[in-house]
Order: C-alpha cells, then sequence, then structure tokens
C-alpha cells in the first residue's frame, strides 16, 4: 500500500498541472495557426470521427491550422455535444464557419501558474530528499550523538 503522504502529492501535482493553462476569450483579435482553441457554436454540427458519426456538436476543442475570413479549421481534440458529453475527435479536421463560431477561447500556458508549480515541485522534492536522508542515517532525528549506554 502507498504512503498516504505520497497519494496526496501526487493529487496535488496532476491538480496544479492542470491548472498551468488558462482560457482567454480571443475577442476581436485574429487567431493564429498553432494555436489551441475552443469554438462555442451557435448551431450544432455533424461530425465523422472513424465511422462514428457525431451529431449535435456545440463545442469543438483543437489546433488552428487554418483561418480564412469565413471559416477555421481546426485539427480537433475534443468534442462536446448539446448534453455535454465529450468526444475524442482523434486530430480529425474539422471546417467551421465564421458566423457559427459565436464564441472563440484561447488555451494557453501560464506563466505564473507553471512558476509556483516548480517553486512547490522544487520544495517538495527537497523535503523528499530530506526525508529520505533522515530515515537512512544512523542518527537521531535530532541530529548529534546517540546517548551513551551504562
Amino acid at each position: 500500500m502507498r504512503h498516504p503522504l505520497s497519494v496526496v502529492a501526487l493529487s496535488l501535482t496532476l491538480v496544479l498541472v492542470g491548472a498551468c493553462n488558462t482560457i482567454r476569450p480571443l475577442g476581436h483579435t485574429e487567431p493564429l495557426p498553432g494555436q489551441v482553441l475552443i469554438a462555442q457554436l451557435s448551431e450544432p454540427i455533424e461530425f465523422q470521427v472513424v465511422e462514428a458519426r457525431l451529431q449535435n456538436i456545440m463545442e469543438v476543442e483543437g489546433t488552428l491550422l487554418t483561418a480564412t475570413t469565413d471559416s477555421l479549421v481546426l485539427a480537433a481534440q475534443n468534442l462536446w455535444s448539446r448534453s455535454g458529453v465529450r468526444h475524442d475527435a482523434l486530430g480529425a479536421r474539422v471546417a467551421i464557419a465564421r458566423d457559427n463560431a459565436h464564441a472563440l477561447q484561447a488555451k494557453r500556458l501560464s506563466g505564473w501558474r507553471s512558476g509556483l508549480l516548480f517553486v512547490i515541485g522544487g520544495a517538495a522534492l527537497a523535503a523528499a530528499i530530506f526525508t529520505v536522508q533522515a530515515a537512512t542515517s544512523g542518527s537521531p532525528p535530532g541530529g548529534g550523538k546517540p546517548p551513551q549506554q551504562q
């Protein structure tokens, strides 16, 4: 069985890694190829992934491949249906008409959150090294000489 402290540390690390991303509305700025976008649609679309046809897709997350004045082409990673179910898009290309994308958001790495994770990770590593050294050394936890026996 794992030590409860290691389970807590692993859980905290996963939460912090997920928190390193930030999502911001694009507003009137033009998206750039290579950006990870989340497009919320005003009308549902159908989408073919491998052999499955997905219907009522209302949100698409993916990497922007090309952008023109009338459409966006994404390498889709995730799709959300009207009911809120997430589907894996496996990188398939999806073209979205600009007038159907009523909200565009850019997903990017947050600098200060990543820095915070780096500092917390370094402190956790230092604490783990100190704990292991104290547990494997022959001296008592307070350091110094062990008491002499008579």
